[in-house]
């Protein structure tokens, strides 16, 4: 089991102990991390990752975005054994044991997830801990894709329009449909365009230094699981800057879309206008739909 993991899931770094930013370690993917798996025959799993190949080059580390669409990234898996815990039907823990043969593939086919960090499991030592449904319903999902060769990036239909989007820019393609006005709401999921969708934030440290507050987000939306990083700010790869926060308005401790603010404010705000921060710029617009 990845204790280095372990360590940076509850907000510490890998090597030094000292407390770090859970945003400037959550895009990585380390050697040991559990990961989701798609082979390109048979059913998806949860796997632990034990090799990680870049160009031929043994790496402990890569960037979580770039699995699930980088072939050039070559992994060994090896299957990790998920039982359901005793007190919580609808929690599954991983007890620490793993099978003794292992898969290599192409890194197309792995997916980095964010599992819970169970610290009383049945087992007595700190473990990860998956919601059930949410594994069977993602599993659905990629069974339903296309197998073998026709299998480049993990694509899923867009659940307002008949395109298929990889999972990794449903996040871009869901703010095009915000910002064509296809998807109105205070409660439009970033992640799928869903309004049914539960995302929170759950404030986990504050560093006075820098006046920052560090949050955790918590998802009921099946993309969450594939969605590593939201970006805050235009970049050259980033076209998007769609995500959660807490609503800037005095007294309120809403967790919001930034996209989702002028319907928010609307609703709950009217004397108010959004932060002129927050609003989408015409530069993000042009580059949104032009993606």
């Amino acid at each position: 089991m990845s204790k280095d993991r372990l360590r940076r899931v509850e907000g510490m770094t890998r090597d030094t102990g000292l407390q770090a930013p859970r945003e400037a370690i959550d895009n990585m993917v380390y050697t040991g991390d559990p990961v989701l798996v798609k082979p390109s025959s048979g059913d998806p799993y949860i796997g632990n990752l034990k090799l990680i190949k870049v160009a031929n080059k043994v790496e402990s580390q890569v960037v979580s975005s770039s699995l699930g669409q980088d072939s050039t990234i070559v992994v060994e898996i090896s299957k990790i054994n998920l039982v359901v815990h005793p007190n919580d039907s609808t929690k599954m823990y991983w007890d620490g044991s793993v099978s003794e043969s292992t898969e290599s593939l192409s890194g197309q086919y792995v997916m980095a997830i964010k599992p819970e960090v169970d610290l009383n499991p049945p087992t007595g030592l700190s473990s990860y801990a998956f919601d059930r449904q949410f594994i069977l319903d993602v599993g659905v999902q990629m069974e339903r894709e296309p197998q073998g060769e026709d299998v480049n990036v993990m694509m899923k239909k867009c659940q307002h329009c008949p395109e298929k989007v990889p999972l990794q820019k449903m996040r871009d393609h869901v703010a095009c449909h915000i910002l064509c006005k296809d998807l109105e709401g205070a409660n439009v999921c970033g992640f799928c365009g869903k309004s049914s969708c539960t995302n929170s934030l759950t404030k986990t440290r504050y560093v006075s230094k820098t006046n920052t507050t560090y949050y955790k987000t918590t998802s009921n939306c099946p993309y969450y699981l594939f969605h590593q990083r939201t970006p805050r700010d235009l970049s050259k790869r980033n076209n998007c800057t769609n995500h959660l926060l807490m609503c800037p308005a005095e007294s309120c401790s809403v967790a919001v879309w930034k996209y989702n603010l002028p319907a928010h404010y609307t609703a709950l705000h009217a004397d108010r206008d959004v932060p002129q921060d927050l609003i989408i710029s015409e530069q993000e617009k042009t580059r949104l739909v032009r993606s």
